[in-house]
This record gives C-alpha cells, sequence and structure tokens, in this order.
C-alpha cells in the first residue's frame, strides 16, 4: 500500500455487512490479523475487503458505489481472513454491489475522525497542497465543495468566515469525530459535523458562512457544578445529564438529557408586521425568593432592565403592542403570561387542547462521541431542553377564521410564551378546511442557520420569502405580433398573425397565456389558450372577420397552475396593421349538377 494519506473500508461478508470506515494518517498498515479476529468477534468471520489507496476524490461516505467518486476506485483487494490468502483484484463498485443485492439487512458504520483536505486563506484560494486534518470547518467545506450529491461553489462561500472559524477549531482544539450510517444525505452528514464542534451555518449576501460558538457561547456561566449542587439552569432537570465513557467495544459516549416541557401556554404565530399599539407598560412580582431592585427581564426574547421598587417597566420603545398582566418568575426568569393586541388578519391562535403539557419530562439521547467536557455536554443539554425541537419542527394550528389573509408559502413567526423562549420562523406548507367552516393550517420551521435540511434555498439569505403557488403569476415580456400570409397560385392572399413572447423570470408556477383580441377600438374579447411558452400562437386573419388596415391589438395574460391569472390591466399588449389585401376565392356561379339513372 505504500505510505501516504489513505482511507479504508473493511467489510465482513456473511449475511449481512458490517463495514468499518476508517480515514488513516501516516500510512498506517492495515494488520490483518487484528481485523480477522475482530471480523470473528462479530460473528461474522468471512471475506474481508479491503479497499484502499483512494488517489482522488478522498473519503466515499457512502458503501452505495453510486455515492463514491469514480476516480477513487483504484484497488481492491480480496482475502480470507482465516488463511490469510490473497485473491486477485476485482472491481470496487461489482463487488459491492454484488454483495449489497444479496443481503438485504446492510449494517454499516462509519468511523470518520478526519479527511484529506485543502485548506484555504480568507481570500478563497488554496493553503498549499491537500493534508490529512480533523478540523471540522475544513472537513465540512471539503465535503460540501467535493464529495456532496450537490457540491456548492467556491462563489458560494465565505471563505473569510470560514477561515476565522477554522482557525478558532484549531485554537480551541475542536476536532471531527463522527459516527455515520450508511446512506446518510448530505444534509444529515453536514448536521454531524455540524454538532461536532457547535458550528452553524449563516447566509451573508447569499453566501454560506460556517461559523463556531465561541467557547460555547452561552453556556460559559454553565458547569457541572451548577447541576450537581441541585440549581436550575433553564429547563433541563437538575442532575440529568448522564454521560457515558466510550468502553473496551468501541461503544461511543451517549449524553442523556432529560428536560422540562413546561406548560406552553398560548401559543401565538404572528404574522410579519407591525404589531398594534397597546399599553407600554408591565407589573411583575416574583414567584419564589426576592427580586433585586434593578435587573433584566426577558419578553419576546429582548432583555429589557427594569429599574424602581415598584417592579414596573417601562417598555415603551423595547416591545410594541403588549398590554400585559402580573407575570410570575422563577429565579429572576419571567414567565410571561401576558396578551397582545393585533388586527384581526394577523391573529393566529393556537386552541388545541392538548396544548398544555404541564412539567412533562422527556428524555432525549445525544451523540456524546464529540462532547469533551461536562460544560460541553450541559451546553448541548440546556440547547435542546430549551428548544424542546422535538414535536415543535411542524406545526399544526386549528380552528383559524376563514377571514385570515395568509397562503401558503408565507412566513410566520412562531411566539411561545414562556421562559427562554424566543421567535421562530414557520413557512405555511398546507391549508385545510376544518370543523365549523375553520381554516386549519400546517406549518414546517424554516431557520436555515440552525436546520441545515432545509438549506433548499442555501444560495439565497435567509430573509428571502418563499413564493406562494396562491399569487398571481407574473407577467410575459417581450410580446410581439407580426403578419405572415399564404399566398396562393390564384392568387388568393389569406394572412395569418402570429404572437411570441418571453416567459417570466419566475415560471415555477406559470402555467399558460389567455389571448385577447381587439381590433380597431373595439373591446377585447378572448381569442383563445397559448399553451405554447411563448414559442408562437396563430391567429387566423379570414376567419376572425380582418380586412386590410384593421389594427389588431393582442393582450397576454398569465395564468397559473392554479388558474390564477395575472392582472389583466398591467397585462402586455402588441398590436399589428393588417398590411396586404386579404384575397379570397370568389363566389362560384353557374353551377350545374348531373345525375344518371
Amino acid at each position: 500500500m505504500g505510505s501516504g494519506n489513505y482511507q479504508r473500508i473493511y467489510g465482513f461478508c456473511e449475511g449481512e455487512i458490517s463495514a468499518i470506515h476508517e480515514c488513516l494518517a501516516n500510512g498506517i498498515a492495515l494488520d490483518r490479523t487484528k481485523t480477522a479476529a475482530y471480523a470473528e468477534r462479530m460473528g461474522v468471520a468471512g471475506q474481508v475487503i479491503e479497499l484502499a489507496s483512494f488517489t482522488a476524490g478522498g473519503l466515499p461516505w457512502r458503501l452505495d458505489p453510486k455515492y463514491w467518486p469514480k476516480t477513487s476506485l483504484v484497488a481492491i483487494n480480496s482475502w480470507n481472513p482465516h488463511s490469510g490468502e490473497n485473491i486477485p483484484a476485482y472491481n470496487a463498485a461489482y463487488l459491492v454491489n454484488a454483495v449489497t443485492e444479496n443481503y438485504e439487512s446492510d449494517v454499516v458504520e462509519i468511523v470518520m475522525d478526519g479527511a484529506k483536505v485543502q485548506k484555504y486563506l480568507a481570500n478563497g484560494t488554496a493553503d498549499g497542497a491537500p493534508v490529512f486534518s480533523r478540523n471540522p470547518i475544513w472537513c465540512m467545506l471539503d465535503y460540501m465543495m467535493v464529495r456532496a450529491q450537490e457540491p456548492y461553489l467556491a462563489s458560494e462561500i465565505d471563505w473569510s468566515a470560514a477561515y476565522t472559524s477554522a482557525t478558532l477549531c484549531d485554537t480551541l482544539g475542536y476536532q471531527l469525530n463522527l459516527v455515520l450510517s450508511e446512506q446518510k444525505n448530505d444534509d444529515a452528514i453536514l448536521t454531524l459535523m455540524r454538532n461536532s464542534c457547535r458550528a452553524f451555518f449563516t447566509f451573508p449576501s447569499g453566501k454560506v458562512a460556517i461559523n463556531i460558538e465561541h467557547v460555547w457561547s452561552g453556556a460559559a456561566a454553565h458547569s457541572f457544578d451548577d447541576l450537581s449542587a441541585g440549581k436550575t439552569q433553564g429547563n433541563v432537570e437538575p442532575g440529568s445529564i448522564k454521560p457515558y465513557k466510550r468502553s473496551k467495544d468501541n461503544v461511543y459516549n451517549r449524553v442523556i438529557v432529560k428536560y422540562r416541557d413546561e406548560e406552553e401556554r398560548d401559543i401565538l404565530a404572528i404574522l410579519d408586521g407591525d404589531l398594534a399599539a397597546a399599553a407600554t407598560t408591565i407589573t411583575y412580582k416574583a414567584r419564589q425568593g426576592t427580586l433585586a431592585a434593578t435587573g433584566t427581564i426577558y419578553l419576546g426574547g429582548q432583555a429589557i432592565t427594569y429599574t424602581g421598587s415598584t417592579h414596573n417597566v417601562d417598555l415603551t420603545g423595547e416591545l410594541t403592542g403588549c398590554s400585559a398582566r402580573a407575570n410570575d418568575f422563577e429565579y429572576g426568569y419571567p414567565l410571561f403570561q401576558g396578551t397582545q393586541t393585533f388586527p384581526e388578519r394577523t391573529a393566529i391562535w393556537y386552541d388545541e387542547p392538548h396544548q398544555r403539557k404541564i412539567h412533562q419530562v422527556n428524555q432525549l439521547d445525544i451523540d456524546g462521541s464529540c462532547i469533551g467536557t461536562y460544560r460541553q455536554a450541559f451546553a448541548i443539554a440546556a440547547f435542546h431542553g430549551k428548544k424542546s425541537i422535538y414535536g415543535n419542527q411542524n406545526v399544526r394550528f386549528r380552528g383559524f377564521r376563514p377571514s385570515l389573509v395568509c397562503t401558503v408559502g408565507d412566513q410566520i413567526l412562531l411566539t411561545f410564551a414562556k421562559r427562554g423562549w424566543v421567535d421562530w420562523k414557520f413557512r405555511i406548507i398546507g391549508m385545510s378546511e376544518g370543523n365549523n367552516n375553520k381554516i386549519d393550517v400546517d406549518c414546517e420551521l424554516y431557520e436555515d442557520s440552525f436546520y441545515p435540511e432545509l438549506m433548499g434555498t442555501a444560495s439565497a439569505p435567509n430573509t428571502t420569502t418563499l413564493p406562494s403557488p396562491f399569487e398571481a403569476p407574473a407577467h410575459v415580456t417581450g410580446v410581439t405580433l407580426t403578419e405572415g400570409g399564404l399566398l396562393g397560385t390564384d392568387g388568393t392572399y389569406v394572412p395569418g398573425l402570429t404572437l411570441t413572447y418571453d416567459l417570466p423570470t419566475d415560471q415555477r408556477f406559470w402555467s399558460y397565456a389567455l389571448v385577447q383580441v381587439k381590433v380597431n377600438a373595439g373591446a377585447y374579447l378572448t381569442f383563445g389558450e397559448d399553451r405554447s411558452r411563448g414559442i408562437g400562437f396563430s391567429i387566423d386573419a379570414v376567419n376572425a372577420g380582418y380586412t386590410k388596415g384593421d389594427t389588431v391589438v393582442v393582450k397576454v395574460i398569465s395564468i397559473n397552475d392554479r388558474n390564477i391569472p395575472a392582472d389583466a390591466d398591467t397585462a402586455p399588449t402588441a398590436s399589428t396593421a393588417i398590411a396586404a389585401s386579404i384575397v379570397t376565392l370568389d363566389t362560384p356561379t353557374n353551377l350545374v349538377l348531373e345525375g344518371g339513372g
């Protein structure tokens, strides 16, 4: 095999596949004795497949060869672990395909602790030759630009942010250590990478930037001692984090987190826009203990400083549209129970009876293979506990008033009236008629920087408004109307008008064009539907009754796939005058009908 950086797959094939994929440095040779012994311990002591010397394309992330870079399939040696006998080389894709086709139960584990990557400078130029690295930022960029099914372009990466984050990873000692399973998609792999170093994605100016939370930002004040002392941070149960160290059988760490899903009071979604003005003061009291005369409270994710022994907070300029009643506090954090006043068209109330989950304790199992300290473990636990992610990625609102003005594709803000919550952006993905002529609305989380599985719009800023299929389509452009007559040998001339146009830039919901025609100063009449998509629509001037000198005006109205038309008043038009005389055959005379018996 020689020295250098390379990757290996060891596949144990006997009724199932249990493949361990390691990315090794410094030319570490394969210890066949240990590999064979491992195969026997796994109970699959059959043929061992070794795939070595990947010269380009690097790590094959999935066992299925269709995802492997073709330039990586260089050599494969197959040998029997019992006899150590070498078998002639095979085509890697054929061999693995044959195995996966014969055995339906494939169990694949990929252990990745680095990759041979290309590093970059802050200006996006390559920094030397590719090297083996455990830096999670360089590994993520290598995957995104080289190995992903839909690779990113260099122009889509914020190189300055990537360079800064990669340098920070080296400073803090963040290293990649992932456990992947077979057939993970691009987004899932990037999610695991991101979590290994608490990285997150942002999209400034339409480019992907990978950032690192410096020293687990927001958790610096937390430590394991806080939990052991019985203190409550957020809504994570005291003493509920149970990190498991790696066992002798290479079972990776798991972190078991229990957190309280406290009473979710009036869950309120607010359409983007200004809130109606209301009271600007709020009165609160302490549930337990005594509050200081001055301090900070959090409302709707906003930090507000209060002063005065009366505990009245002036919200002027801080939180518009809030009229609140007395609020309960616990350990200095408010449980905001206030009401907010909005115009009817913007108020969405979640009134399902089962929305109330009072002090329900949930358990979350986190992969802790990359968690090095209790502080990091607690940061993850507190994050998952406060956000209560599971069950909240998709939300159904019931009982909308029919007068509610919102459609599929609209973005809304979802606010949870409990401490520690901030507004999260959701997108309406479906609407249906419920009981009593009310409308039910299904929403999905829309937050690119936190959920990379929603990265379908990665090339655009995360403030981009998604299109609604219920919106009127855009107008066509470049409308032309030209005359092209047909001249017969008998002296006839039949003009034909041809309509052409360009489709709008956004064609996702565009279906066809409705063609209206008027002659001279007459009114527009519907002539027909054009489904040629602007290539050419014919108008028969003779059958339409046009004559030489008539001015024919055509209006093109776009129609979407839900038969919603564009604004006819502003639809584009084109006109032309019939230039030549229309000559048709004269009416025949002196007709004779003969018959025979």
